[in-house]
């Protein structure tokens, strides 16, 4: 079910121009009320040209 919801934003911010997809996993070990332990991942979705076309405002 997450793949099909992921593929799905994926494809619709691609067609919207988004070129890249950033996610922040934390997680502790203990509770921290500053979850320290973290990590950013990055996903290129798209082509980084030299200049880039303005992002699509999808409204439908």
């Amino acid at each position: 079910m997450g793949r099909k919801l992921y593929g799905s934003l994926e494809k619709r911010l691609k067609d919207m121009g988004i070129l890249n997809l950033y996610a922040c996993i934390a997680y502790t070990e203990t509770e921290d009320e500053y979850l320290t332990k973290m990590i950013w991942m990055e996903k290129v979705i798209g082509e980084h040209k030299q200049v880039q076309p303005p992002v699509k405002n999808d409204q439908t």
